[in-house]
């Protein structure tokens, strides 16, 4: 009797329990998955993925977009507006790989908002067979074309109920979304930006400190040693995509400060695939090659940290990549590097 009295407990708390997640995670919307916004809450915990996919589908055309990762975020719309004309989208995502390049891309085509122009954005560490997929990326189905699982998109799962409580707890404690996006996907500032203003930043700690976190992460605490087959195909069909639909594509590798550079050159086994991963991308792209050692990239102010750059930089970056004709010797930087037949 005692048991069977434990197991119908057991039952109606775990049913009790479902119905109540699913309750706030319907009232809630974290991931805007509905129409509805019952309380009119603010959707401060979706991810940069999200925001993006849901902005894109606002945008009536998009004629050029830009791909990468969060170093070009904040590579601005108007400016590469102003030098291909028509209406750009930065579809750029925090640690974009060649999947996240090549499903919004066949997302963008199912949608028929297919842009005329790509300026795509390369990373050192995003060939390294090491990392996984990014879950932000697998929870994406319009995104993901893996043969991958994605997270639960029911009301009823737990990671909802988490993102849930922390919308919650995010617009009681007046906290801002991480990353504020504009109507193009630009993110127009950092939260560094203020300290900065206030002259309360270090820029150098950070470059240091983020070098650091690169080489026991995204480099696999510097055991990065393997090109990933499976990313150079997604590359290999972003190409394809691009001649089918004659979409002209602006390639560029992203800077990184000198101090970093120097650390890369410094292990043995990331010198020897950097120069595979420059001969690898040079097989496929002509391109512009940020990443080398030059008064730009060895100056503190003009990064966030090791990797990320400034306002001012990405400016500069397409003004180079458009071949600016108000460009001064001093400001022509960027090595063109051509496509080896």
């Amino acid at each position: 009797m005692y048991n069977k009295n434990l197991i119908k407990l057991f039952l109606f708390s775990s049913i009790s329990a479902l119905l109540i997640a699913g309750f706030i995670n319907y009232l809630v919307d974290p991931l805007s998955e509905t129409k509805y916004n019952v309380f009119s809450i603010d959707k401060v915990v979706q991810t940069v993925r999200r925001n993006k996919l849901m902005l894109s589908k606002k945008a009536n055309t998009i004629d050029n977009l830009v791909l990468g990762s969060s170093r070009s975020m904040q590579l601005n719309p108007e400016t590469i507006s102003k030098y291909l004309g028509g209406s750009t989208f930065n579809f750029a995502v925090n640690s974009g790989l060649p999947e996240d390049f090549l499903g919004t891309l066949r997302h963008l085509i199912r949608e028929n908002k297919i842009p005329k122009n790509i300026i795509l954005g390369l990373d050192f560490y995003f060939l390294n067979d090491k990392l996984l997929p990014e879950a932000d990326f697998l929870s994406e189905p319009e995104l993901n074309f893996l043969n991958l699982e994605t997270r639960s998109s029911t009301f009823f799962s737990l990671d909802k109920l988490i993102l849930s409580m922390k919308n919650i707890y995010m617009v009681v404690r007046k906290k801002e979304i991480e990353y504020k996006l504009d109507n193009h996907g630009y993110l127009p500032y950092r939260v560094q930006d203020s300290l900065i203003k206030n002259n309360q930043y270090d820029f150098f700690k950070n470059i240091q400190e983020d070098s650091q976190n690169y080489m026991n992460g995204k480099y696999s605490y510097k055991q990065y040693d393997q090109l990933s087959p499976k990313r150079i195909d997604y590359l290999l069909e972003l190409i394809t995509l691009c001649e089918d639909y004659n979409i002209k594509l602006y390639v560029f590798l992203s800077p990184v400060h000198s101090f970093h550079y120097k650390e890369i050159n410094n292990n043995n086994t990331l010198t020897n695939t950097l120069i595979e991963f420059k001969r690898e991308i040079r097989k496929h792209f002509s391109y512009y090659d940020f990443m080398y050692i030059n008064h730009i990239n060895n100056n503190d102010e003009n990064f966030y940290d090791s990797v990320h750059i400034r306002k001012n930089y990405t400016d500069l970056i397409l003004a180079n990549i458009f071949n600016d004709s108000s460009l001064t010797k001093e400001q022509r930087i960027g090595i063109y590097t051509k496509k080896r037949d």
